[in-house]
């Protein structure tokens, strides 16, 4: 059975603090994926992924401390209306974008953040890259209606919990867009992304060995289709804590305003959001 063309957006969290950890460990013998192989790893996926349809087509979003974009494709590329549906960019092109947009990101992360230790794993902006990503995928859908698209989130750093809202609103929209989000971390493990796959469908996998490729070939390579013949292993478990809006922890037990359902780890008789008073006052007549 032929299936349909797909594409693919990829959010490659490229923040400098987390990954200079993990070559960090990884130099002291440790069996924590280092940025290089996880990098050639996602090359080869993303490969993979093309020989799969002759009309696939893939775009890739990295994020660091200096913000996100879109590296691959270019503005350029974009100009010349080309594609690698229609055999118009190289793939020896894809990857050379691929790179540099990368090595310029994280190299204005570097100096903006001189001061940061290299064993500190800095927060990348995924919110902002999820959004970015999902734009685009609006606009390739708006432009043609009947392609099949997902995303793929690699996570290297840890959660930051002051952006759960943003990261919810994006979940959402994907999943009202009806828009799997997969999810590979080579880093903590995340709760958001377990959210993210619980909720559209996608596949979540906390890698915890430098073998990065098994785990993209074989749980995240196969489309939605092929997924319901294969036995893959699921989640067993989803934590499904929310951040409170008042100090941006994960909590399991809160105080929500029946207003607006903002969530606070202490009860305040007044919203901070909304401004509701969680006792109404008396009607004085």
């Amino acid at each position: 059975m032929d299936e349909d063309p797909s594409l693919l957006v990829v959010v490659f969290d490229a923040s400098q603090g987390a990954w200079a950890a993990k070559d960090a460990l990884a130099a002291q013998g440790s069996t924590v994926g280092t940025f290089q192989g996880t990098l050639e790893a996602m090359m080869v996926f993303l490969q993979s992924y093309l020989l799969m349809h002759r009309r696939n087509d893939i775009a890739v979003v990295a994020c660091g401390e200096a913000g996100s974009r879109m590296v691959f494709p270019t503005p350029a590329i974009e100009k010349d209306n080309v594609s690698l549906a229609t055999g118009g960019v190289s793939s020896k092109r894809v990857q050379s974008c691929i790179v540099d947009g990368l090595r310029e990101l994280m190299s204005a992360s570097a100096c903006g953040t001189a001061s940061v230790q290299p064993a500190v794993s800095s927060k990348a902006p995924i919110a902002k890259a999820l959004s970015q990503a999902l734009c685009f995928t609006h606009r390739k859908i708006t432009e043609n209606p009947s392609v099949q698209t997902r995303l793929l989130v690699v996570q290297a750093g840890p959660d930051a919990p002051e952006s759960y809202n943003a990261v919810m609103n994006c979940i959402f929209s994907a999943q009202k867009a009806q828009i799997p989000v997969d999810c590979l971390c080579v880093g903590p493990d995340s709760v958001f992304m377990q959210q993210a796959a619980d909720v559209t469908g996608g596949v979540y996998c906390h890698v915890q060995e430098p073998n990065v490729l098994q785990q993209l070939l074989t749980l995240i390579l196969p489309s939605q289709a092929c997924r319901k013949y294969l036995r893959t292993k699921g989640q067993e478990t989803v934590d499904f804590r929310a951040a409170c809006f008042c100090h941006r922890r994960l909590i399991e037990i809160a105080y929500v305003c029946s207003v607006c359902l903002s969530v606070f780890c202490e009860f305040s008789p007044i919203c901070a959001t909304c401004g509701t008073r969680a006792v109404p006052k008396l009607l004085t007549t």
